[in-house]
């Protein structure tokens, strides 16, 4: 089908030209447009007969929608029409029937206007009564004449109306569906108790007011299961007060009864820590008066031994020098701090320089003794700053005064927070190697371990060196480290 123009050339008053009449539809011309070969037709209908067709409906030339230009001259003669309105009286002046939104037939005499063609579609659209317009209505999809709009639009089921209960706006077909879930919208009560309230106010009603409700009895805490309606409660604590009172009364016996009971546990327990108390008090008086003795003994001896020394040492100090020296170095060795402090000087600029050129750095070397021993083992401290870790080794410096494996365990190594202890088999097995931790741990944690002015300590202590407890040198600073 191509026609797109609907205009009866009926309306024209008087006789209509052929000249006016579209070739494919013999409509009055609507917008007229014409091919280079002079055929006039409506835009509309050369249009769709373009999208199945390549040629002139006429003379089968080719033609193409570029090819079209509007025909003004006709245009104009076409507006200049005299014709009568779309719903213009038929038949010769008989009554025009037609349908009420009711789907009754009516008669009735269609609309008398006259006119230019070019005012008709404006008196379509405002002033004829016999034309039919959509419903305004969104979903609406009936279309009534100008006359009964307004009664059509008063009972279209797709107008909106508001809910007189919740004030809500809604179409009058959702009407009926929203009044059934409406929370303002009277309810029975669902027990059936008489009582009609607002939806929302439904569920309160059944748990605090309604008399039908199934309830517990206010003594359930204390034994009674009866189970109940809310009315019945009244009359069911009046009738049941003295079994009620039973039921409390047992409770109460069995209340003091276990009130007794642990009261009598609480008692025995309390003579059992006195009597502990009174014991322990009696032996700790006892162990300070055997203190006071072993102290003045003590004492006593101290005296006579001073005494004995200052004596011998008068009469020949020569066999006492020795091992007055030999004590002295004893002491000495038992007095070495075990704990080794290495620091490092402005960790910031140490890690971009030690990672960028791949070199560890590494303490001078440092003894590690036994106590009671002037024998001493040679070791030094290893970082290696890797891009993300830095890695702490604890290395031997090739010595030999110790026999191998030389065992780590119990030793430890601290930076900042971070702090790892060797293991049991944890041991430097070759001479010249070492033993330690790759990912001790990361540079970021590295940094944050300095102190205000940029350095960072190493601290180790020793502990355990083949089986004996062990003691080293205090500290080195980073500027007399490689």
């Amino acid at each position: 089908n191509f026609l797109a123009n609907d205009m009866d050339p009926g309306i024209v008053v008087g006789e209509l030209l052929t000249e006016l009449q579209c070739v494919v539809c013999r409509q009055v011309l609507d917008d007229p447009h014409s091919c280079h070969e002079g055929h006039t037709f409506c835009k509309g209908c050369v249009l769709k007969w373009l999208q199945l067709h390549s040629h002139c409906p006429v003379g089968r030339e080719a033609l193409r929608p570029s090819d079209l230009s509007k025909n003004r001259p006709l245009a104009s003669i076409i507006d200049r029409l005299t014709v009568r309105c779309a719903n213009h009286e038929s038949d010769g002046g008989a009554s025009k029937k037609r349908r009420s939104d009711e789907g009754v037939e009516v008669s009735g005499t269609g609309c008398d206007w006259t006119g230019k063609k070019c005012d008709l579609q404006a008196h379509l659209d405002k002033d004829c009564e016999f034309q039919r317009h959509e419903c305004p209505n969104s979903k609406c999809r009936i279309s009534v004449v100008k006359s009964e709009m307004e009664a059509h639009k008063s009972k279209c089921q797709y107008r909106k109306v508001q809910c007189e209960l919740c004030s809500t706006w809604r179409m009058a077909i959702e009407m009926d569906s929203h009044t059934a879930v409406c929370p303002f919208a009277p309810v029975p009560c669902t027990r059936k108790c008489g009582a009609v309230m607002q939806r929302s106010k439904l569920e309160a009603h059944d748990a605090t007011v309604c008399p039908l409700t199934p309830v517990k009895c206010p003594f359930e805490v204390h034994g009674c299961a009866v189970k109940l309606v809310r009315r019945n409660i009244a009359s069911h604590q009046v009738e049941h007060a003295e079994r009620h009172a039973a039921i409390v009364s047992s409770k109460l016996s069995h209340m003091q009864a276990a009130h007794d009971k642990l009261l009598e546990v609480v008692e025995i327990g309390q003579s059992k820590l006195e009597a502990k108390l009174d014991r322990a008090l009696e032996s700790i008086a006892a162990n300070r008066e055997s203190s006071n003795e072993i102290d003045s003994k003590v004492q006593r001896t101290s005296k006579r031994l001073t005494t004995f020394i200052e004596d011998q040492a008068l009469a020949d100090p020569s066999p006492w020098a020795s091992s007055v020296e030999a004590l002295e170095d004893r002491v000495k060795t038992l007095e070495i701090d075990r704990k080794v402090q290495f620091t490092v000087e402005d960790i910031q600029s140490v890690i971009k320089d030690r990672v960028k050129s791949r070199k560890p750095m590494y303490s001078h070397d440092f003894e590690v003794g036994c106590r009671g021993s002037s024998v001493f083992h040679k070791m030094h401290i290893q970082l290696d700053f890797k891009k993300t870790y830095l890695g702490v080794y604890l290395n031997d410096s090739g010595s030999s005064e110790f026999d191998l494996p030389l065992r780590l365990d119990g030793t430890k190594i601290t930076i900042g927070e971070n702090t790892v202890l060797f293991e049991t088999d944890d041991e430097i097995t070759v001479s010249g190697e070492g033993f330690g931790f790759p990912t001790f741990m990361t540079l970021k944690q590295l940094k944050d371990s300095a102190n205000d002015d940029g350095s960072v300590d190493v601290y180790v202590e020793f502990h355990n060196l083949m089986n004996r407890s062990c003691a080293s040198v205090t500290q080195w600073v980073f500027e007399n480290c490689d």
